[in-house]
């Protein structure tokens, strides 16, 4: 591989990282959730990665990449997709 390539992909990541980040905070400031709500969430969140086993997680993530994938295709049909300008 090229380290051209390889400063790409970075970039990239990095990229994608800081954008995840801000959809992050803009998603918990815009919440009309009161604070202890939110830490709740958090919370319950960080208990069921720490507790649940590998192979859980991997259905839930494989899951979710199904549904992802059988779901966008209804997205894109709607006016919603119409409108972000998913074909």
């Amino acid at each position: 591989m090229s380290p051209l390539k390889g400063l790409g992909a970075a970039t990239a990541a990095c990229f994608t990282s800081r954008l995840a980040g801000i959809f992050l905070e803009v998603a918990l400031k815009g919440s009309r959730a009161n604070l202890w709500v939110k830490n709740s969430q958090g919370f319950v969140t960080a208990v069921v990665t720490k507790y649940s086993d590998n192979i859980p997680k991997g259905f839930a993530t494989s899951l979710a990449i199904i549904r992802k994938s059988t779901g966008s295709p209804k997205v894109a049909a709607t006016a919603l997709g119409e409108k972000s300008g998913i074909r």
